[in-house]
Parts: structure tokens; sequence; C-alpha cells
């Protein structure tokens, strides 16, 4: 992970989930910008998705912010309590929302830097890389290409 840009890739991401906030799932494309930029394997990808969905959610959470500072003017100490009750679960609900599906967008932008790249994913298991072309088979198990019959030495 190339940790110097990692705040600056996540900030990136987030001004492009603002800047499409008009498309449905935002968060996705701004997870995604900024796990392309970020590299890495897909661990990096989430992780840099889900900063920059926590980042883009700030402005959202500030609007829930501004509806507490109105609470206090409530007619009934009920409402009040409702009213907190209400905005807290909206508020949980939006953090979630944005960094979830950022993080997606995260998975998907490092999957799609990978592949553009040509570049092999970790899937965390062992995996061998062939380091060459490929090998024929032996000589006595060639077919001939145009009978079909194994060519005998």
């Amino acid at each position: 992970m190339n940790t110097d840009n990692t705040l600056l890739n996540a900030v990136i991401g987030a001004v492009a989930t603002f800047v499409l906030s008009f498309v449905p799932f935002s968060p996705i494309l701004g997870g995604a910008v900024a796990a392309y930029l970020e590299g890495g394997d897909t661990g990096d990808g989430v992780r840099v998705g889900a900063l920059s969905g926590a980042i883009a959610a700030l402005p959202a959470l500030g609007v829930l912010f501004l509806l507490f500072a109105f609470l206090p003017f409530a007619p009934d100490v009920g409402v009040a309590a409702v009213g907190v009750a209400v905005i807290v679960f909206i508020f949980v609900v939006a953090l979630g929302y944005f960094v979830a599906l950022s993080a997606l967008g995260g998975l998907i932008g490092e999957y799609v830097r990978s592949d553009a790249d040509g570049s092999e994913r970790s899937s965390g298991g062992s995996e061998q890389l062939s380091g060459g072309s490929e090998q024929s088979p032996p000589a006595d198990r060639e077919f001939e290409t145009t009978t079909g019959k194994r060519n005998e030495p």
C-alpha cells in the first residue's frame, strides 16, 4: 500500500462521490476511483475505498448535526428524545451506506486496475505462476494436425 498517497486518493474518491452524487450509488464510483488511484492488492483497495466513503459521508453527517441544533427547540421532551433517536439511526445508516458502498467500489476499482495492468491479483492461496512460454507435449503424444492420429516415433 502506498501510504503517502492513501489519504489523497481517499479525498479524491470522496470528491468524486460528491460530484457524482446525482448518480444512484455514487459511493461505489468514488470508492472505485480511490482504489484505482491507490493500486496495491485487494485489501488496499477495500481499505482506501472505505476511507473514501467515510470522508464522503462528512457533508451528509454535517447536515444531520445541524438537525441536532434545532432539537432543543422541540415543544416537548418526548418529541426531542424521539428526534434524537431518529437522527442517530439515520446517522448510522448514512455512514454505513457511504462506507460499505465505497468499500465495494474499492474492490471493483482494484479489480479494474489489476485487470488493466495485466498483473495477477493475490487470491490468498499459494499460486504458482508460469515463468515462460507454454511447453509442448512430448513427441510421442503429439497428434497429426490433418488426420488426428498419433505420430509414432
